[in-house]
């Protein structure tokens, strides 16, 4: 099947780990196309994500988010595993699954929904509208911590935790 996603306006979006440094974003930037946006995330981070711009909330340590999200159009996981598995529950029949991390290659097959991976290409176009996004104030990167180059296994360790709130900012002079 040839799978396509729809522009954001009017479309039912959830975002898992949206509190992250990806999600964080990919909140804004859905919610600046016009989607309706479901943050997934703990409790502590209820507020900052609606202060993104979620419309909904799904605190996953309270409830199975398969059970809280339903006819979602488009799922972005920024987790993987169990998650991503997890996440074609909450899609309706012709959704699509957009991950940022690697997924089986027979994913799609059994589920009627599409599946793609998200890859960072340049395109100068799409900075030009993110930058336009950032002018306007539409999109606010936020920056969890910055720390010095030599603390670059400090960075991957809050990486992979998991439980970082925006982005980790390596300061190469610093």
């Amino acid at each position: 099947m040839d799978w396509k996603i729809r522009s954001g306006a009017g479309q039912r979006i959830l975002i898992t780990s949206s509190a992250g440094g990806v999600g964080s974003l990919a909140v804004q930037l859905a919610r600046a196309a016009g989607a309706h946006v479901t943050a997934m995330a703990s409790a502590p981070n209820e507020q900052f994500v609606r202060g993104l711009g979620a419309d909904a909330f799904i605190d996953y340590t309270a409830q199975p988010f398969e059970e809280a999200a339903r006819d979602m159009d488009v799922v972005f996981d920024t987790v993987g595993g169990e998650t991503f598995q997890r996440a074609f529950a909450t899609l309706k029949p012709g959704g699509f699954l957009v991950t940022s991390v690697a997924f089986p290659a027979d994913a799609d097959r059994q589920r009627g929904v599409g599946v793609a991976r998200v890859q960072c290409r340049p395109d100068a176009a799409q900075l030009a509208s993110i930058r336009a996004l950032v002018e306007a104030e539409k999109l606010r990167p936020h920056v969890a911590t910055v720390l010095p180059l030599a603390a670059v296994r400090q960075a991957f360790a809050l990486s992979e935790g998991g439980r970082t709130r925006g982005k980790i900012v390596i300061d190469l002079e610093g």
